[in-house]
């Protein structure tokens, strides 16, 4: 009976160390497990960190591209808009300048067709460029050539609105503020084109503003024989650079 106790107690003890062993064995390799799937995710998320910052690197990349290329192509866009820009005005320049040295060809005077019957010449007020006022004639003679002065004419007001003579009309904007003369396109006009338009450089159009003491102080009026036109030239102020072209004062 005594050895019997001994070996149930044996039995008992070793079950209980059995389990106790089992216990811990599994426990540990449960933890094991566990550190190995929280380290594999652990490397997993780092692995997604780092693609998502090089995803991130590679389009800040081709943005920042980009933008130099974007850049890069104002750059030619304005080069090539100021190129441009400069071959009209060469070209516009070059035309006034042959229009130019034509008329001068062209010669001093010309005159208008002789006359079958008395033709009425309105009366002109103006001014010569060299300081005489005067009027033109009233009344051409039966069969007399009229000379036609080959300068344009600073005239008056009257003269311009006067609907007998059938010359064309055009509208010009002279900038004080930089001395520009422009057309109704705000084309900045050349010198050359500007004596050829009204006889005179734009220096001592400045001068002329004015002389009519009862008309608009802002406004000329000149007659282009030639060229048959009737020029307005009206005075702004303000500057061609800042008002037109929008540049910094």
């Amino acid at each position: 009976m005594k050895h019997f106790l001994y070996f149930l107690g044996g039995l008992s003890l070793g079950c209980f160390l059995g389990v106790k062993y089992s216990e811990k064995h599994f426990e540990s390799l449960t933890r094991k497990e566990i550190e190995e799937v929280r380290q594999h995710f652990k490397a997993r998320i780092q692995e997604i960190e780092a693609e998502h910052d090089e995803v991130v690197k590679q389009n800040n990349k081709v943005i920042k591209q980009q933008a130099k290329n974007i850049k890069d192509a104002d750059v030619m866009i304005r080069e090539t808009t100021l190129y441009a820009d400069e071959q009209i005005r060469a070209a516009q320049k070059a035309a006034a300048d042959a229009a130019g040295e034509a008329l001068a060809r062209y010669g001093q005077t010309s005159e208008i067709e002789e006359t079958t019957e008395e033709s009425k010449i309105p009366v002109l007020d103006y001014d010569d460029g060299m300081g005489n006022f005067g009027s033109a004639a009233n009344l051409a003679p039966i069969n007399v050539r009229v000379e036609v002065p080959a300068m344009p004419l600073l005239i008056a007001q009257e003269a311009f609105f006067n609907t007998d003579v059938e010359f064309q009309e055009y509208h010009y904007t002279f900038y004080a503020g930089d001395k520009v003369l422009t057309d109704k396109e705000e084309r900045e006009l050349s010198e050359s084109e500007i004596r050829m338009l009204i006889g005179m450089s734009i220096n001592e159009m400045v001068e002329k503003f004015g002389w009519a003491h009862d008309e608009d102080e802002d406004v000329l009026y000149f007659r282009n024989f030639q060229m048959k036109m009737d020029v307005e030239i009206t005075r702004n102020q303000g500057r061609y650079s800042q008002d037109v072209m929008g540049l910094g004062g």
